[in-house]
């Protein structure tokens, strides 16, 4: 599916999704109205002209919101690429925690403190778990999004 085509559903659905009163953050609603201004023409233009022949072409605006999967796909590919080359070759583990489902409308509601809480308290129980000897007896190293271990 191309990005354009999301902003297609976007514009499809939208107004329904926001009448049918399921709560947005701030955030969300940033992101929602910035996908539909995406490439639209709405943020403007720029102007390209061949110095040869005169061609000129115009290239709507992006939004450059970092949750837009329109105009940020490129650099989203490229974090990923320098985030591929701070992981040092050696064995590792993935691991992941879930919290139930029926948590999610809390979590949306209230998502940098209980996601901050919630990588806060998987870091703590990683570390106590795997430097005890039953288990692993060694000291990890962890990597997690915007986590501050005290």
């Amino acid at each position: 599916m191309s990005n354009l085509k999301i902003r297609m559903i976007w514009q499809d659905s939208y107004d329904d999704y926001c009448q049918s009163g399921h709560f947005q953050s701030e955030e969300q609603k940033k992101t929602s109205r910035a996908i539909l201004a995406c490439k639209s023409g709405r943020l403007g233009f720029n102007v390209s002209e061949c110095s040869e022949c005169g061609h000129m072409e115009f290239h709507k605006n992006s939004c450059r919101n970092r949750n837009c999967p329109i105009c940020q796909a490129v650099l989203k590919e490229i974090w990923v690429d320098q985030r591929r080359a701070e992981v040092i070759d050696s064995p590792y583990f993935h691991v992941v925690f879930t919290l139930p489902h029926e948590l999610n409308p809390l979590i949306y509601c209230n998502q940098k403190l209980l996601y901050g809480l919630l990588h806060k308290c998987c870091a703590e129980t990683l570390l106590e778990l795997s430097t005890d000897q039953k288990y692993l007896g060694a000291q990890p190293g962890i990597m997690m999004p915007n986590c501050l271990l005290r």
